[in-house]
């Protein structure tokens, strides 16, 4: 099944809020091939709660702007949350636990249907997860 598009994780929207040419060419060229970029709502928690703890307000309205154009992925479907308990308990049993906000975004791509965009060498644990590295390519 092909990918719907790409949903960027924290440290993707980090480097996108950074204006990182790389990340933003990437985007544009998702978007020529018809393709949906947004961010998952893990995703958005981690950043807001980041720029608000350190009262960045120009990041804050950047960021506000950045999360209104991608848009977001929700936890809107029971799968979701059945995906991540089954993940949880697969990853627990073969030792290779990742942070309960990770399982979440890995479940919500995997579900979803979209490509987890991620620099985070974690998401390789989860089994049929479709992650692409847009800041090492």
């Amino acid at each position: 099944m092909k990918a719907k598009g790409f949903t960027l994780d924290t440290n993707i929207v980090t480097a996108l809020i950074k204006k990182d040419e790389g990340i933003l060419a990437r985007i544009r060229k998702a978007r020529e091939e018809d393709l949906h970029v947004t961010m998952n709502a893990i995703t958005y928690y981690e950043i807001k709660r980041g720029l608000e703890s350190i009262k960045k307000s120009e990041k804050i309205k950047e960021f506000g702007s950045i999360s209104h154009d991608l848009g977001i992925l929700f936890i809107d479907e029971k799968d979701i949350l059945n995906y991540a308990n089954t993940l949880w308990a697969n990853l627990k049993q073969r030792g290779l636990l990742i942070e309960d906000a990770d399982i979440l975004i890995a479940s919500i791509a995997s579900i979803k249907g979209y490509t987890l965009v991620s620099d985070d060498t974690d998401f390789e644990r989860v089994p049929e997860l479709v992650v692409e590295n847009w800041l090492r390519q």
